[in-house]
């Protein structure tokens, strides 16, 4: 056996971490920004918002939702509402890609901010940085910091509002219980009933597990309440009383997570079974993930925490949404991208506390998540370095300068978790990890999507006999890439547009959307 130094992690404040915090802020917008316009739109969600919000834009009617001709008021219009303004501000009549998906791109970096007032609250700074480096470059969360759609911007409130009620308990103040309750009540403007679970919910249980109920029927903590609600079914109620054929749908979309599929509008159906998050997080969530072991075992070594604690509070985030998810029909991963913000601060917590013992279990639990990271990273390196070339055409020289970045993170990792130098390993970890999805997300996945959603395909700048030479000389790139779906869509799609008269790329959209 090879005996190796003990070394206990250095986790003072000082200079040290403002670099941190500036070189993660700085790295994270540019994993999250970079040719954010680039890729095509493909995803259903996406297209969906970004379509009602270019006829908001177009028409000026910024409450009733309108898609393709039909009105659609599934969702609420938060989202649409702050792309539109983002669109007036910059005075474009034309909404971009770049604009639509901007506000979740700076929501994530807002999200990232929130987490380190929360470590500063849990006197665990160190901890909670370490904890929100995984997070930043975690694959879910890198997608919707990307994506334009709901799921970020209701990250944010739901963990802002929890913030807020969490401070007016503690300093027994009205106005934050105010602000709380605005937040919770913007976050069911996002994307409705979800926030239920993430906040009203979580707060319950919390008082409930004090033996302090009580608080919560107080008569000024009810009008606080109230004036919440009332700004979450605000539109709701307007849309109601002015629109009466808008209440099927709106029930249907209530009733769909149950499923329940109560009329035709409703949003696509995503049945899974009960497994389901228990299965797909370690994919979604990664590198966060990995230490999921870490922070469960914490989570029992302190006995889930002191019933009034912050800590108890993000715990019941994270927890309750995901049995509560699990246990009904239907499920997509982002349904969890709320809890992955507590989750990330409270395994950061994790890695601070435990990582100074380094032995028995807490060694192999914090060791193990590294080393298998790092050497993903230095798989990821030779990917990338043979990847850009192949996909993307780039030089042997700056793909193999990439790739060998990439690599030298995870051998740095694997070098620094040996030496246990915790903070250093996982700097090493994320940088790596973060290199490689920003050159997945910059550069394969715009011609992956392109191809995908048909739209490379009928492009004037398609090269198709250099595209054909390349699946030809490697067969399986023409499955990555997506290629034979992409035809089956084009192909449909022509057919449409003769048939009915209508335009090519909306009967790409169309049919990228499932219709």
């Amino acid at each position: 056996m090879v005996s190796v130094p003990e070394k206990r992690q250095d986790f003072s404040p000082g200079t040290v971490s403002v670099l941190w915090v500036a070189l993660l802020i700085a790295f994270a917008a540019a994993l999250y920004c970079t040719r954010l316009g680039a890729t095509p739109l493909r995803v259903n969600a996406e297209i969906r918002t970004f379509e009602i919000t270019s006829h908001m834009i177009e028409t000026g009617d910024y409450i009733v939702p309108v898609f393709r001709g039909e009105t659609r008021f599934n969702k609420p219009p938060l989202y649409y509402w702050t792309v539109s303004v983002l669109a007036n501000l910059v005075g474009s009549k034309n909404l971009t890609l770049t604009i639509h998906r901007l506000p979740s791109a700076v929501t994530a970096l807002l999200v990232l901010m929130l987490g380190m007032y929360w470590g500063r609250l849990l006197r665990a700074w160190q901890g909670t940085l370490l904890g929100l480096t995984l997070l930043a470059v975690s694959y879910l969360y890198v997608v919707q910091a990307r994506r334009g759609s709901f799921e970020m911007l209701l990250t944010l409130m739901t963990n802002l509002s929890m913030l807020c009620f969490y401070l007016s308990t503690k300093k027994r103040s009205m106005g934050l219980a105010l602000l709380g309750s605005l937040f919770w009540g913007l976050g069911f403007l996002t994307k409705g009933t979800p926030v239920i679970l993430y906040v009203p919910l979580v707060l319950f249980a919390w008082f409930m597990l004090q033996g302090k109920l009580s608080r919560l029927w107080r008569k000024e903590l009810i009008g606080v309440l109230v004036l919440g609600g009332l700004i979450a079914v605000s539109w709701y109620v307007y849309i109601l009383i002015f629109r009466p054929d808008s209440r099927s749908d709106i029930l249907g979309e209530a009733l769909l997570p149950l499923g329940i599929k109560a009329t035709q509008q409703t949003t696509a159906e995503h049945r899974g079974p009960f497994y389901f998050y228990a299965l797909n997080i370690w994919r979604d969530a990664f590198p966060l993930s990995l230490f999921l072991p870490l922070t469960i075992w914490h989570w029992i070594r302190k006995r889930f925490y002191e019933p009034d604690s912050p800590e108890r509070l993000l715990l019941l985030m994270v927890v309750i949404p995901f049995f509560v998810f699990s246990a009904i029909p239907m499920k997509q991963v982002h349904y969890l991208l709320p809890a992955l913000l507590p989750l990330a601060i409270l395994t950061g917590k994790a890695i601070e506390e435990v990582g100074e013992m380094l032995t028995g279990w807490a060694r192999l639990l914090i060791t193990v998540p590294l080393l298998l990271t790092g050497a993903i990273a230095v798989a990821g390196g030779i990917v990338v370095a043979v990847g850009l070339h192949i996909v993307n055409d780039l030089s042997v020289l700056i793909t193999f300068l990439i790739g060998l970045a990439i690599a030298a993170c995870g051998v740095l990792t694997l070098w620094w978790s040996y030496q246990r130098h915790l903070a250093r390993a996982i700097a090493g970890a994320s940088i790596g990890i973060g290199i490689l999805f920003g050159c997945y997300f910059t550069f394969v996945r715009p011609i992956e999507d392109g191809f995908g959603s048909g739209s490379l395909l009928v492009s004037p700048q398609y090269n198709a006999t250099l595209w054909e030479a390349k699946f030809t000389r490697y067969p399986l790139l023409r499955k990555l890439l997506d290629y034979d779906r992409g035809m089956r869509v084009v192909e449909k799609s022509k057919k449409r547009a003769m048939q009915q008269g209508t335009n090519l790329e909306d009967e790409l959209r169309k049919s990228a959307d499932g219709q």
